[in-house]
């Protein structure tokens, strides 16, 4: 462990460096370079969140110095939260990630921040000692990019992508999923996505970007004709050259949503499948298709 285990030596941090050994600080410094991801984003690892301070401080506690203004806490977060981990362990019924000051104990779910995003987020952080900005930027970006260019499944499914949300708008997923070199499912699924969610999503999608991805479900949002076109205009950008289905279950495409389909599947997108129900899809959309 990287933690003092003398409580005596908590309050003070040069007792506390003074209580390891050389050969401690040499094993702290390995730790700190090889394995402090592991801690929080892999996806066997259940992480548990202390984001609030409680009511009793010890005296000269600095208690503006709050959770999301740390820098280490910072990472700790995002690290969990980069999508390696699903929300829930399917049968053994418990969150990977736990806040304990929340009510149902669950934590936020946020979207994955990329390690641009981070290094805005840590310029406006403080570390107690200022040196480990750096060490914890470079840190951040070797995870970031280890998980989401190895993550082989995303499930964003009743997660809200409303635009010009700190940390769930569709831009931002965008610039996440531009890392994910090996998607191969992506479930956005009752997200509320509307038309102007799905064009920001779409224009923050670089050319040739998911080059992985399979299957792509977009079920149970709010766009139409217009979603669906920006949608498809990704395609001719080489994003996604290899999927081969989309759903669009329960969502308002109506004929002229699947005439923008239709196009789409003269090209070979998605090769395989194109789910369709209750879509507002009537004779003309369904003699183009």
């Amino acid at each position: 462990s990287g933690y003092q285990k003398d409580p005596s030596q908590f309050a003070e941090r040069r007792a506390y460096e003074a209580s390891r050994s050389g050969e401690q600080k040499a094993a702290f410094g390995r730790m700190l370079e090889n394995t402090m991801d592991l801690w929080y984003a892999h996806a066997s690892v259940t992480v548990v969140l202390l984001t609030q301070l409680p009511d009793e401080l010890p005296a000269g506690f600095d208690r503006s110095r709050t959770y999301d203004t740390r820098g280490w806490t910072t990472f700790e977060r995002c690290s969990a939260e980069l999508g390696a981990k699903p929300s829930t362990l399917g049968f053994a019924k418990w969150k990977l990630v736990i806040d304990v000051a929340s009510g149902d104990g669950g934590a936020q779910r946020r979207l994955p921040a990329t390690p641009e995003r981070m290094a805005k987020l840590l310029a406006a952080c403080r570390f107690t000692n200022g040196a480990d900005s750096a060490t914890v930027l470079a840190l951040y970006e070797k995870t970031a990019k280890a998980v989401l260019g190895t993550v082989e499944k995303l499930y964003y499914i009743g997660l809200p992508l409303v635009r010009g949300d700190a940390w769930t708008s569709p831009a931002l997923l965008a610039e996440a999923l531009n890392y994910c070199e090996s998607l191969r499912t992506l479930f956005l699924v009752g997200n509320r996505l509307d038309d102007e969610g799905v064009a920001e999503l779409a224009a923050g999608l670089e050319d040739s970007s998911l080059p992985a991805l399979v299957t792509l479900s977009v079920a149970h949002n709010r766009f139409g004709a217009r979603g669906v076109g920006s949608l498809c205009d990704v395609f001719h950008r080489g994003v996604a050259p290899t999927l081969q289905m989309l759903d669009v279950v329960l969502t308002p495409i109506g004929d002229e949503g699947a005439v923008a389909l239709a196009a789409a599947l003269a090209m070979g997108k998605p090769s395989h499948a194109l789910v369709l129900a209750h879509c507002d899809v009537g004779d003309e959309g369904a003699m183009a298709l």
